[in-house]
């Protein structure tokens, strides 16, 4: 069975496309991971996540990243035996696909802004997922695209922690030089500035800590 990750929002432009190809990436560029992996693009009428690949693809970046679009989560499962890690790509908009995804996954990440437009939804989405069977143990929220001011990331940061979902403890800055990599087909694990790396990889490896936390925690309950 193919360990899935899915990520998924209530409202566009939190990032979420930002986050599924960093970790498509990165997990692609584990030492020693043989893994087979895809990055499943569920919002086909703009493809994004598919179309960077293909940017990805012109401009000869390695590793190859495997995107595919797919018109309902039917599709992707119907795929994803052929993969050792699916990465889900959600619809901009939360609907029944977004609740479809979330039920397959092993984790769902669901990220968020620091105003209260962005927080508000991304916890309405928390918890219209666990109203519907999803454990609260398998959600983690990540901070993306935040400004420059620790105090407004740690006040955004401790209110969703005040939920009791997991929250990932780096955040992902709004920096020109992440949409510039974006636009020729990188991660943001892989534009120009090694010190804007190192800051991504931090988001990256804390995501992936609250990620083993929630499988563990999941393992110990059966």
């Amino acid at each position: 069975m193919p360990y899935i990750i899915s990520v998924v929002s209530q409202k566009g432009g939190v990032g979420k496309s930002t986050i599924a190809r960093m970790i498509a990436v990165e997990f692609a560029l584990m030492d020693g991971c043989s893994w087979k992996g895809l990055l499943a693009d569920l919002d086909p009428s703009q493809a994004t996540a598919f179309r960077w690949s293909q940017w990805r693809e012109q401009n000869a970046s390695k590793p190859d990243i495997v995107a595919r679009p797919y018109a309902s989560p039917e599709q992707v499962l119907a795929d994803a035996g052929n993969y050792n890690i699916v990465i889900v790509d959600g619809a901009p908009n939360a609907s029944r696909d977004t609740l479809r995804v979330a039920q397959a996954a092993d984790v769902v990440i669901i990220p968020t802004g620091t105003s209260r437009d962005d927080l508000i939804p991304t916890i309405q989405l928390a918890n219209e997922l666990e109203k519907n069977g999803i454990s609260r143990r398998i959600i983690v929220f990540g901070l993306n695209r935040v400004g420059t001011s620790e105090l407004e990331n740690s006040e955004a940061r401790n209110y969703l922690e005040q939920t009791g979902y997991r929250v990932a403890s780096g955040e992902l800055r709004d920096m020109v030089t992440y949409r510039r990599a974006s636009d020729s087909g990188r991660a943001v694990t892989e534009t120009w500035l090694g010190e804007l790396n190192n800051r991504a990889r931090v988001f990256f490896q804390s995501l992936m800590k609250e990620l083993c936390d929630a499988n563990q925690e999941q393992a110990g309950e059966l």
